[in-house]
């Protein structure tokens, strides 16, 4: 199977579950795990380097206003990819490139390729994405061990500053792995740490 990854979480998902050698492609943005440095990049933003973030922010708004896209699919190298499975979302169009915009290039891409857009708007969401990538990815197993790891570490801690304020899944990018390979193991008396238990 070959996969491409339009966000940056959804790459380090993929590589997470033990895919990284058939991630084909990502977005611009995407530079870890280190070995994705290098793949074809599918994306390009629209948004001129070295802006302050007010300059950004206005820059966005305007174009959100006027119903353009911030960033663009780079077709070319998507078509002679040929992936079987993309990987994106559909939450927001500030966070990567929009859902109507994969759901359009779909046409111009040889045979049918899968699109799996991981929308998350709570904790159990995210941890449902994964089981979504899973099961499109054919890895089902291999996550399934995971979460069994998780249910039966009673002192696995992870990191849920975040988590109160999901729009997609980049703003969960580290506790997606976490979650999903190897457990980090977060000293309690961190204010931000919670045990995931049976989560």
């Amino acid at each position: 199977m070959k996969i491409v990854s339009l966000l940056p979480s959804a790459t380090e998902l993929v590589c997470g579950l033990g895919l990284r050698d058939q991630l084909v492609g990502v977005s611009h943005e995407c530079d870890y795990p280190a070995s994705v440095v290098g793949l074809p990049v599918l994306t390009s933003s629209r948004i001129p380097e070295g802006l302050d973030s007010g300059e950004i922010d206005r820059l966005v708004t305007d174009q959100l206003k006027n119903d353009e896209a911030l960033y663009d699919l780079v077709m070319e190298p998507l078509i002679e990819l040929e992936p079987d499975l993309i990987v994106t979302q559909a939450l927001c169009d500030v966070c990567a490139v929009s859902g109507n915009d994969v759901a359009r290039a779909i046409g111009s891409l040889p045979g049918e390729p899968r699109v799996v857009n991981l929308e998350p708007i709570c904790l159990n969401d995210v941890l449902d994405t994964v089981d979504l990538l899973a099961e499109a990815a054919g890895c089902m197993i291999l996550w399934q061990l995971a979460q069994k790891r998780l249910q039966i570490n009673p002192e696995l801690r992870c990191w849920t500053g975040w988590t109160h304020c999901l729009m997609a899944v980049t703003g969960a990018r580290k506790l997606l792995i976490w979650l999903a390979v190897s457990p980090v193991l977060v000293p309690s008396k961190n204010p931000r740490s919670a045990a995931t238990g049976s989560s």
